[in-house]
Protein backbone atom coordinates (compact mmCIF):
# COMPACT_ATOMS: atom_id res chain seq x y z
CA UNK A 1 0.00 0.00 0.00
CA UNK A 2 2.80 2.40 0.86
CA UNK A 3 4.94 1.47 -2.14
CA UNK A 4 2.30 1.52 -4.89
CA UNK A 5 0.68 4.88 -5.60
CA UNK A 6 -1.80 3.09 -7.91
CA UNK A 7 -3.37 1.58 -4.76
CA UNK A 8 -5.68 3.40 -2.41
CA UNK A 9 -6.77 0.59 -0.10
CA UNK A 10 -6.36 -3.00 0.99
CA UNK A 11 -9.55 -4.79 1.92
CA UNK A 12 -10.50 -7.95 3.78
CA UNK A 13 -13.84 -8.11 1.92
CA UNK A 14 -15.02 -9.53 -1.42
CA UNK A 15 -18.39 -8.13 -2.53
CA UNK A 16 -18.84 -11.18 -4.78
CA UNK A 17 -17.74 -13.73 -2.20
CA UNK A 18 -20.73 -16.10 -2.38
CA UNK A 19 -19.86 -19.69 -1.44
CA UNK A 20 -20.54 -20.95 -4.98
CA UNK A 21 -18.13 -18.38 -6.47
CA UNK A 22 -15.09 -18.58 -4.15
CA UNK A 23 -12.74 -21.36 -3.10
CA UNK A 24 -9.09 -20.30 -2.80
CA UNK A 25 -8.16 -18.82 0.61
CA UNK A 26 -4.75 -17.79 -0.78
CA UNK A 27 -6.08 -15.83 -3.77
CA UNK A 28 -5.95 -12.05 -3.80
CA UNK A 29 -6.76 -9.58 -6.56
CA UNK A 30 -6.48 -5.95 -7.54
CA UNK A 31 -9.81 -4.29 -8.23
CA UNK A 32 -10.99 -0.89 -9.38
CA UNK A 33 -14.21 -1.32 -7.37
CA UNK A 34 -14.03 -0.24 -3.74
CA UNK A 35 -14.88 -3.21 -1.48
CA UNK A 36 -16.93 -1.63 1.26
CA UNK A 37 -16.19 -3.65 4.42
CA UNK A 38 -13.02 -4.30 6.40
CA UNK A 39 -10.52 -2.08 4.61
CA UNK A 40 -7.59 0.18 5.33
CA UNK A 41 -5.96 3.17 3.72
CA UNK A 42 -2.68 4.90 4.43
CA UNK A 43 -2.13 8.25 6.11
CA UNK A 44 -1.53 10.02 2.80
CA UNK A 45 -4.96 9.04 1.47
CA UNK A 46 -6.60 10.06 4.74
CA UNK A 47 -4.91 13.46 4.46
CA UNK A 48 -6.25 13.76 0.92
CA UNK A 49 -9.84 12.86 1.87
CA UNK A 50 -10.47 13.89 5.49
CA UNK A 51 -11.62 17.43 4.79
CA UNK A 52 -14.31 16.23 2.41
CA UNK A 53 -15.26 12.92 4.04
CA UNK A 54 -18.81 11.69 3.43
CA UNK A 55 -21.42 12.35 6.12
CA UNK A 56 -23.15 9.05 5.23
CA UNK A 57 -22.72 6.21 2.73
CA UNK A 58 -18.94 6.48 2.85
CA UNK A 59 -18.64 3.31 0.71
CA UNK A 60 -20.39 5.05 -2.18
CA UNK A 61 -18.20 8.10 -1.58
CA UNK A 62 -15.07 5.95 -1.88
CA UNK A 63 -16.33 4.61 -5.23
CA UNK A 64 -16.61 8.06 -6.78
CA UNK A 65 -14.16 8.70 -9.65
CA UNK A 66 -12.90 11.93 -8.05
CA UNK A 67 -11.98 9.93 -4.93
CA UNK A 68 -10.67 6.74 -6.51
CA UNK A 69 -8.74 8.57 -9.26
CA UNK A 70 -8.15 5.33 -11.17
CA UNK A 71 -6.46 3.70 -8.19
CA UNK A 72 -7.00 0.09 -7.15
CA UNK A 73 -7.71 -1.84 -3.99
CA UNK A 74 -6.38 -5.27 -3.14
CA UNK A 75 -9.04 -7.73 -1.99
CA UNK A 76 -9.10 -11.45 -1.15
CA UNK A 77 -11.11 -14.11 -2.94
CA UNK A 78 -12.48 -15.27 0.43
CA UNK A 79 -13.56 -12.48 2.77
CA UNK A 80 -11.70 -12.03 6.04
CA UNK A 81 -14.28 -9.65 7.50
CA UNK A 82 -17.98 -10.12 7.95
CA UNK A 83 -20.94 -7.91 8.58
CA UNK A 84 -22.85 -9.32 11.52
CA UNK A 85 -26.20 -7.59 11.39
CA UNK A 86 -28.89 -5.71 9.69
CA UNK A 87 -28.43 -2.44 11.54
CA UNK A 88 -26.57 0.60 10.28
CA UNK A 89 -26.96 3.62 8.04
CA UNK A 90 -28.35 1.53 5.17
CA UNK A 91 -31.01 0.00 7.40
CA UNK A 92 -30.00 -3.55 6.51
CA UNK A 93 -31.44 -3.21 3.02
CA UNK A 94 -28.85 -5.57 1.51
CA UNK A 95 -28.12 -7.94 4.39
CA UNK A 96 -30.56 -10.80 3.72
CA UNK A 97 -30.31 -10.61 -0.05
CA UNK A 98 -26.56 -10.16 -0.29
CA UNK A 99 -24.25 -9.43 2.65
CA UNK A 100 -25.42 -12.32 4.83
CA UNK A 101 -24.52 -14.81 2.07
CA UNK A 102 -20.86 -13.89 1.75
CA UNK A 103 -18.58 -16.80 2.69
CA UNK A 104 -16.07 -16.09 5.44
CA UNK A 105 -12.57 -17.54 5.19
CA UNK A 106 -11.76 -20.30 7.70
CA UNK A 107 -8.15 -21.02 6.70
CA UNK A 108 -5.15 -19.30 8.29
CA UNK A 109 -2.91 -17.86 5.56
CA UNK A 110 0.55 -16.47 6.28
CA UNK A 111 0.58 -13.77 3.60
CA UNK A 112 4.28 -13.09 4.21
CA UNK A 113 5.00 -16.55 2.76
CA UNK A 114 2.78 -16.17 -0.33
CA UNK A 115 3.94 -15.12 -3.78
CA UNK A 116 2.12 -11.83 -4.26
CA UNK A 117 4.19 -10.54 -7.18
CA UNK A 118 1.07 -10.49 -9.36
CA UNK A 119 -0.27 -7.72 -7.07
CA UNK A 120 2.90 -5.60 -7.13
CA UNK A 121 1.64 -3.25 -9.85
CA UNK A 122 -1.25 -2.72 -12.22
CA UNK A 123 0.89 -4.09 -15.07
CA UNK A 124 1.88 -7.19 -13.09
CA UNK A 125 -1.78 -7.87 -12.35
CA UNK A 126 -2.82 -7.32 -15.99
CA UNK A 127 -0.09 -9.75 -17.08
CA UNK A 128 -1.28 -12.27 -14.47
CA UNK A 129 -4.90 -11.99 -15.66
CA UNK A 130 -3.88 -12.33 -19.30
CA UNK A 131 -2.01 -15.53 -18.47
CA UNK A 132 -4.97 -16.87 -16.47
CA UNK A 133 -7.28 -16.21 -19.42
CA UNK A 134 -4.92 -17.98 -21.82
CA UNK A 135 -4.89 -21.03 -19.53
CA UNK A 136 -8.66 -21.03 -18.92
CA UNK A 137 -10.91 -23.82 -20.12
CA UNK A 138 -13.76 -22.63 -22.35
CA UNK A 139 -17.18 -23.11 -20.76
CA UNK A 140 -20.69 -23.22 -22.12
CA UNK A 141 -23.46 -20.96 -20.85
CA UNK A 142 -25.12 -24.03 -19.35
CA UNK A 143 -22.00 -24.80 -17.32
CA UNK A 144 -21.84 -21.25 -16.00
CA UNK A 145 -25.57 -21.27 -15.20
CA UNK A 146 -25.17 -24.52 -13.26
CA UNK A 147 -23.11 -22.66 -10.63
CA UNK A 148 -26.03 -20.31 -9.93
CA UNK A 149 -28.12 -23.25 -8.71
CA UNK A 150 -25.59 -24.28 -6.05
Amino acid sequence: LRNDKDLFCVSAWNDNGYANLVQDPKAAFRTDFFPGLGWMMDKDLWSELRDRWAVAYWDEYMRRPDVRKGRHCIRPELSRSFTFGEEGVSGGQFFKAHLGKIKLNEVMVDWSKQDLTHLASAKAFDDYLTEQLHQATPATLETVDSFAAK
